[in-house]
C-alpha cells in the first residue's frame, strides 16, 4: 500500500511503561500551570509599574498646572505630559495573557502530543493484539488531504494496518463529544481518500484518552468507536461484550 510522505513508521517504545507515559501527562500539566503562574506574576508586577508610571504622569501634570496658574497662563496653553489613554488597559492585560497562555498550551501540547503518541502506540497495538487483530505495519502522524476538499485533511495520531482491517486512532489527554465528532469527520475523510486508491480493508475508529467521563465513552460506542482509556497504571480497551464497531 502507498503510504503518505507525513507518515513515520513507529518505534518500539523500549524503556518507557506506560506508567511513565501517564507520569508525563501529569508531570506536563504541573509544568503548563507553573508557567501559566509567572505569566500572570508578571502581570501583576506590570500592573504595579503602571499604577506608579501613572502616579508620577499625574503629579507631574499637577505640578506643571500649578506653574501655568502662577505665570497667568490661560488654560488652553496648559499642557499635559504622558496624555491619559482609554481605561482599557485590563481588558487588553487579560487579552494578552490569554494569547500568552494559549501560545504556552499550545507549544506544550503539541511537543508533549507528539511524543506521547509514539510512547503510546506500542502498548495500543497490543492491547488489539490480544483481541484477535494481526498488524502488518503501524504509523505515527499519518495524514491524507481530502479528495473533495484540498483545503481539508485527516491527521490520525496512531494508524495501525492488516491485510484486512485498518484501525485509526487518535491519542487526547482529555475528550469530550466535540472531540469524538470530529474524529468522525477524520474516518470520513479517510475513507474517501482510501477510495480513490481502491482500498477496499474496513477502516476502524479508536480514540485513546488519559481523562473521560461516562457520557463521552457512551458517545463513542454509540458512534461505533473503540474507548481506550486509562485504568490504573496500563491502558485498556474498554467496550462491552455487544459493541458492534462502526466500518468506514
Amino acid at each position: 500500500m502507498e503510504m503518505d510522505v507525513s507518515a513515520r513508521s513507529m518505534p518500539n517504545g523500549e524503556g518507557f511503561t506506560l506508567e511513565k507515559v501517564w507520569a508525563m501527562f501529569q508531570e506536563t500539566d504541573r509544568k503548563l500551570q507553573e508557567v501559566t503562574q509567572i505569566v500572570r506574576e508578571n502581570m501583576e508586577r506590570q500592573k504595579k509599574t503602571d499604577r506608579q508610571f501613572n502616579d508620577l504622569r499625574d503629579e507631574i501634570n499637577r505640578i506643571i498646572q500649578e506653574a501655568d496658574k502662577k505665570s497667568n497662563k490661560s488654560p488652553e496653553y496648559t499642557t499635559e505630559i504622558y496624555p491619559q489613554t482609554e481605561e482599557t488597559l485590563d481588558d487588553e492585560e487579560a487579552a494578552w495573557v490569554e494569547e500568552i497562555n494559549r501560545e504556552i498550551y499550545e507549544k506544550f501540547a503539541n511537543n508533549f502530543g507528539n511524543l506521547s503518541d509514539h510512547l503510546v502506540s506500542p502498548f495500543i497495538e497490543r492491547k488489539f493484539r490480544k483481541m484477535g487483530f494481526n498488524w502488518t505495519s503501524s504509523w505515527n502522524n499519518y495524514s491524507v488531504i481530502d479528495p473533495e476538499n484540498s483545503n481539508d485533511y485527516a491527521s490520525i495520531d496512531i494508524l495501525l494496518e492488516s491485510t484486512e482491517t485498518v484501525m485509526a486512532i487518535n491519542v487526547k489527554e482529555n475528550i469530550n463529544e466535540d472531540d469524538v465528532d470530529k474524529h468522525i469527520k477524520r474516518m470520513e475523510i479517510l475513507r474517501r481518500a482510501v477510495d480513490k486508491r481502491q482500498d477496499k480493508r474496513k477502516y476502524r475508529g479508536a480514540i485513546a484518552a488519559v481523562k473521560m467521563n461516562e457520557t463521552v465513552r457512551e458517545y463513542m460506542l454509540q458512534n461505533g468507536l473503540y474507548v481506550l482509556k486509562q485504568s490504573g497504571k496500563t491502558i485498556e480497551i474498554d467496550i462491552p461484550d455487544n459493541f458492534i464497531p462502526k466500518e468506514w
